[in-house]
């Protein structure tokens, strides 16, 4: 809701292949990426899109306690950024209108 209130078109996923078909389809400029998905994991969502839309940018979302251990390996990937649960809302649109630009 925030995203749209600020002129975003946003569509959601609910589990790691559900992110990959509407990527395939809808080839977004932006996704933003729980570690934590069903089915399919947020790093192995990454590195998909990586390889397979290389042009979409890939924002990180992760508990605290994951994010240390996910940071590191996520910046390798090639994700533009990573915030810990709940992030920052202020901070999370300013990155995203950072990436978008």
């Amino acid at each position: 809701r925030l995203l749209k209130t600020r002129g975003y078109d946003v569509c959601t996923a609910g589990t790691g292949h559900e992110a990959m078909a509407v990527t395939a389809q809808l080839k977004p400029h932006l996704a933003l990426v729980d570690i934590a998905l069903p089915e399919v994991s947020g790093v192995d969502f990454l590195r998909w899109v990586r390889k397979n839309h290389p042009q979409t940018l890939v924002i990180m979302l992760s508990s605290f306690e994951a994010l240390s251990t996910v940071a590191d390996e996520a910046r390798e990937l090639g994700a533009y950024d990573y915030f810990s649960k709940p992030p920052d809302f202020s901070e999370l649109l300013d990155k995203v209108d950072q990436a978008m630009a």
